[in-house]
């Protein structure tokens, strides 16, 4: 799952012309109005509005490859698999409403209680805990869908830059903002790069005749304990060659402003971005 998710975040810079700041000012923005709308009417609207950025962003960017743009989709409905797991316990715990105990399995003339039989506990759906929650569903999967979907259009290259575009003023207060930026970037790095190596050494265990699947609970325990020191080491090894990298290329020496990362926003795009936003405002406010 984690491999899937990386590896479509690093595969679409090709095709990434949106900038990547608007994309993550929208996204701020939109997760937090979707906590302030109160009404179904809202969350509707808010869900046609997220519709309406996919499209622009298809257009946009994948027009000419419309596999990766469906790949991208895939990515993001499967990823969202433990989403729809918590979803669906919220919305039985809002819709499911306790009315009391009832007694099965009585004997005939025995009092009503314990000793005529089983208590248990009876739900009952009513109107109001279905509508809200239904209306807590709508607004996790939203909330998860984009912000799935706007990281699996963005490489961890951008991640980066616009983290240190976003806490560049505070440079003057002696924030050591590069160095922030680079650990934000080696760290969501080696997120994917952690589960691949530990992939290769299960298999590398497994071929050794290690139970990872088979056995009881201990056996596979004590299986898995086995390949974290491997694990441990292979990772040591990759900080190495990564500090090297760093050095010989001589990091630190030069401050590079975050605007050369990005290219000039067009003026189209600016406008874009503050139409939306007023929209996106508006419904929390009102709706």
């Amino acid at each position: 799952m984690a491999q899937v998710f990386f590896t479509n975040s690093s595969t679409n810079k090709s095709v990434c012309r949106v900038d990547a700041r608007s994309k993550i000012l929208l996204l701020f923005l939109y997760s937090v109005s979707l906590f302030f709308v109160k009404s179904m009417n809202g969350l509707f609207l808010m869900f046609i509005l997220f519709l309406t950025l996919v499209v622009v962003d298809y257009f946009l960017e994948y027009r000419q490859s419309k596999q990766a743009f469906l790949k991208l989709i895939l990515a993001v409905l499967k990823v969202s698999i433990p989403l729809y797991l918590i979803c669906a316990f919220s919305f039985l715990a809002n819709a499911l409403s306790f009315t009391g105990f009832s007694t099965l399995g009585g004997l005939p003339g025995g009092d009503v209680g314990i000793s005529s039989g089983i208590l248990v506990p009876t739900f009952v759906f009513t109107k109001s805990g279905v509508y809200n929650g239904a209306f807590y569903v709508i607004r996790v999967l939203l909330l998860g869908w984009s912000s799935l979907f706007v990281a699996n259009t963005l490489s961890l290259l951008d991640f980066a830059s616009v983290f240190k575009w976003i806490f560049w003023p505070t440079r003057k207060l002696k924030v050591p903002v590069s160095e922030l930026a680079l650990s934000v970037s080696i760290a969501l790095r080696f997120i994917p790069e952690i589960f691949n190596q530990f992939l290769s050494v299960k298999e590398a265990q497994w071929c050794r005749g290690a139970s990872m699947d088979y056995g009881g609970l201990i056996k596979r325990t004590s299986a898995y304990c086995g390949c974290f020191v491997p694990l441990i080491v292979r990772m040591m090894c990759e900080v190495d060659d990564l500090a090297d990298a760093l050095t010989m290329r001589s990091w630190g020496l030069f401050e590079v402003s975050p605007s050369e990362d990005f290219q000039k926003v067009a003026f189209s795009q600016k406008a874009f971005v503050v139409i939306i936003s007023m929209c996106v405002v508006l419904i929390a406010a009102l709706l």
